[in-house]
C-alpha cells in the first residue's frame, strides 16, 4: 500500500511539473516575439534546448522560421553555411517580460476589451483587415526596453517622444525588429534608417561624362530588414536635394538616383515616378519651362545657382542606394551639391 501511495505521489508531481513546463512553453509560443541574433553561450536560462538546424537563404528567413515555430525562443544564423539553428528556452523570469498573442480574429466586433480580457487590448494589424488581442504578460510597462510595440507612434507616445531604438512588431506573421523611432514634424512616428552620405556632398572637377561621378550609400541597418519594414509600412519616403551650377541633370539623363538593387531611377525626388524629371517639371515651375529640372539649365554665369528638391515615395524604389552625376568636369564652374536624407517609414 505504501509503495502504491508513493508511486501515486511521484506520478502527481511529475504531472504537475510537466503541466508547468507546458504552460510556460505555451505562453512563449504565443508571445509574438523572439530574441534575435543572440550568442547561445551568453544566455543564462534554466534550460536551453536546440530544436532544429535548417537550411535557409537569409537571416530574415531564419527569424521567420523561429517565429513560425511555436517552441522557438531565439535563433542563430550562419551566413557562410546558410544554417539556421532554432532554440527553445524555459525561464519564468524571461516569460514575464514578453508579450503574447491571445487570439487573432477577422472582425473587430469580437475583439474588444471584453473579449480580449483586462490585460489585453484589441488592435488592428497594420496593412491588413485583421485584428488581434495583444496581451502584456504580468503587466510589463510600455516604458520597458523589453516591451514590443505595434508601431513607432505607440513606442514614442509611451516613452515621452524620446527618439531611440524600440522593439516593433508591425506584422503578426513575423517577429519583432529593433527600429530607431523618431517623431516627425507632422506628428507621426517614423522608423528611420541612416546611411553614411547624409551630409551635403560637393561634386566638381570630376569625370565630365554623364554619370561620371558614382557614389554608393552604406546603411547602418541590414538591407533585408529594411525591405521587410518598407513592405509593412503605411508609407516611406527619402528626401533628395541638389543645388547646381552649369550642369545638365536628371531631366536630360546626365545624372540619376539609384534605387533598390541599384535600379536606375529616371526621376529626382518629387518628380514623376513613371517618367523623367524633377518636381518643377511636374508643377510647370522650372526656371526654364522647356526643361524638366531646374538644374538642367546648364548656364555658367558664376552665381546663377538652381535647386531641385523633393521626396522619393515609391516603396518599390526605396531605399535609395546610390547616385550618379555627370557634366561636372570644370572645377568651380560645373558644380552639383547634393544631399540625400535617411529613409523614413511610417510604421
Amino acid at each position: 500500500m505504501t509503495s502504491k501511495v508513493f508511486q501515486l505521489h511521484i506520478g502527481f508531481i511529475s504531472f504537475l511539473l510537466t503541466s508547468i513546463l507546458s504552460s510556460v512553453s505555451c505562453m512563449q509560443s504565443r508571445k509574438g516575439f523572439f530574441i534575435d541574433d543572440i550568442d547561445p553561450s551568453t544566455l543564462q536560462f534554466s534550460k536551453t534546448i536546440k530544436l532544429a538546424t535548417i537550411d535557409v537563404p537569409s537571416d530574415l528567413a531564419c527569424s521567420q522560421k523561429c517565429f513560425a515555430n511555436e517552441l522557438c525562443s531565439y535563433k542563430s544564423y550562419d551566413s557562410n553555411s546558410g544554417k539556421c539553428q532554432l532554440y527553445k528556452q524555459i525561464s519564468s523570469d524571461d516569460v514575464k517580460h514578453r508579450r503574447r498573442i491571445a487570439m487573432k480574429v477577422n472582425a473587430k466586433d469580437i475583439c474588444d476589451s471584453k473579449d480580449c480580457g483586462s490585460r489585453c487590448t484589441c488592435r488592428s494589424l497594420l496593412g491588413t483587415e485583421e485584428y488581434a488581442c495583444l496581451c502584456n504578460i504580468e503587466g510589463l510597462p510600455e516604458t520597458s526596453s523589453n516591451y514590443v510595440h505595434q508601431s513607432c507612434s505607440q513606442a514614442l507616445s509611451s516613452n515621452g517622444n524620446v527618439s531611440a531604438s524600440y522593439f516593433i512588431q508591425p506584422s503578426l506573421k513575423f517577429g519583432a525588429v529593433s527600429l530607431t523611432c523618431e517623431r516627425g514634424m507632422d506628428g507621426r512616428g517614423y522608423a528611420v534608417f541612416h546611411h553614411n552620405t547624409e551630409a551635403e556632398v560637393r561634386v566638381t572637377g570630376s569625370n565630365d561624362a554623364c554619370g561620371g561621378y558614382q557614389k554608393q550609400f552604406g546603411y547602418n541597418d541590414n538591407m533585408e530588414m529594411m525591405i521587410f519594414v518598407i513592405n509593412n509600412s503605411v508609407s516611406c519616403q527619402q528626401h533628395t536635394k541638389a543645388v547646381c551650377l552649369g550642369v545638365t541633370f536628371v531631366g536630360l539623363g546626365c545624372s540619376w538616383l539609384k534605387g533598390r538593387s541599384s535600379k536606375k531611377l529616371l526621376y529626382w525626388g518629387g518628380g514623376p515616378q513613371n517618367g523623367t524629371g524633377c518636381s518643377c517639371g511636374v508643377t510647370g515651375t522650372c526656371a526654364d519651362p522647356t526643361r524638366k529640372c531646374n538644374c538642367d539649365i546648364n548656364n555658367n554665369y558664376g552665381s546663377d545657382w538652381h535647386t531641385d528638391e523633393g521626396l522619393v515615395t515609391l516603396n518599390k524604389d526605396l531605399p535609395l542606394t546610390g547616385i550618379a552625376i555627370g557634366d561636372t568636369g570644370i572645377t568651380n564652374d560645373e558644380v552639383v551639391k547634393y544631399t540625400i536624407g535617411p529613409l523614413k517609414c511610417i510604421i
